[in-house]
C-alpha cells in the first residue's frame, strides 16, 4: 500500500492514496527497472564486442602464443573497462628480463621470477593495447549510466556486468573448449581500488570450472611462498 504522512496540523493521519495513484507509482517503478535492465544489456553487449575485438588483435599480434589468463580490468569506480591477456611466452620473456636486470640469468632464478610474476600484475608481460578502441563504446555507455544515476561510484555493478559477459562468452566457446579451456583462467581484475586476492578468487570462481580454480589457487600459493622466501633471503 502506497501511503504518505500528513503534517501535524492534520493530526498526523496516514492518508491512503487512491488506487489510480498506486497504479501510476507501480508503473513508474516497472519502467525504471526496465530502463535499468535495457541499459545494462546494452553495456554487456558493448563489453562482449570489445572482448571479441581484443582477442582478434591479440591473436594477430601474439600469434601462436599460449594464453593462460584473460582478465577484464574494471576500474574500481565502475567508469571504464579494458582487457589484458597473459601467455606462457610473455611470462617467460618478462621473467628473463627481470633476471637479466639482476645480473643473473640461471634457470632457477628465471623459474622463480615466472612463478612470482604469473599473477603478480598485468603490467608485467601481459598483452594489452590501451590505445585501441576495443571498449570505447562500452566506456561511453558506462559514463552515461553514471551521469543518469543508473550506476554509482564503487557500487561493484561493473564487476558484475563483466562476470556476466565472461560467462556468456565462455558458454559460446570464445575461450576454447576441453583441454584448451582448462589452460585458461578468465576473470576480473579491480583497478585502482582495494583489489584483494580474496576478491580476485571469488570473481574467478564465478566463471571458471573447478579444475581451473584448483590450478589457480595452487599457482597463487606458490607465488606467495616464493615471495616470502625472497624476503627471508
Amino acid at each position: 500500500m502506497l501511503v504518505f504522512f500528513a503534517s501535524s496540523y492534520l493530526s498526523d493521519r496516514i492518508i491512503e492514496l487512491p488506487n489510480r495513484y498506486k497504479i501510476v507509482g507501480l508503473c513508474g517503478v516497472i519502467c525504471m527497472i526496465k530502463e535499468r535492465e535495457q541499459a545494462f544489456s546494452t553495456i554487456r553487449d558493448a563489453i562482449a564486442t570489445g572482448v571479441r575485438d581484443f582477442l582478434v588483435a591479440f591473436r594477430h599480434d601474439w600469434a601462436n602464443e599460449t594464453m593462460y589468463g584473460f582478465l577484464l580490468e574494471a576500474v574500481w569506480e565502475g567508469t571504464s573497462v579494458e582487457a589484458v591477456a597473459g601467455t606462457e611466452e610473455g611470462l617467460l620473456r618478462i621473467a628473463q628480463y627481470y633476471a637479466a636486470s639482476e645480473g643473473q640469468e640461471d634457470e632457477e632464478l628465471i623459474n622463480y621470477q615466472g612463478i612470482e610474476l604469473r599473477w603478480g600484475s598485468p603490467e608485467d608481460g601481459w598483452y594489452a593495447n590501451y590505445d585501441a578502441d576495443f571498449f570505447k563504446r562500452a566506456n561511453q555507455l558506462l559514463a552515461e549510466a553514471h551521469e543518469t544515476g543508473l550506476m554509482e561510484l564503487g557500487d561493484q555493478q561493473l564487476q558484475q556486468l563483466c562476470l556476466e559477459v565472461l560467462r556468456q562468452l565462455d558458454g559460446a566457446g570464445v575461450f576454447g573448449s576441453g583441454k584448451t579451456r582448462q589452460k585458461i583462467v578468465i576473470g576480473v581484475c579491480d583497478v585502482g581500488g582495494d583489489n584483494t586476492e580474496k576478491d580476485f578468487l571469488e570473481w574467478a570462481e564465478a566463471v571458471n570450472p573447478p579444475i581451473v580454480m584448483e590450478r589457480l589457487r595452487r599457482e597463487l600459493q606458490e607465488a606467495n611462498e616464493v615471495y616470502a622466501r625472497s624476503l627471508a633471503d
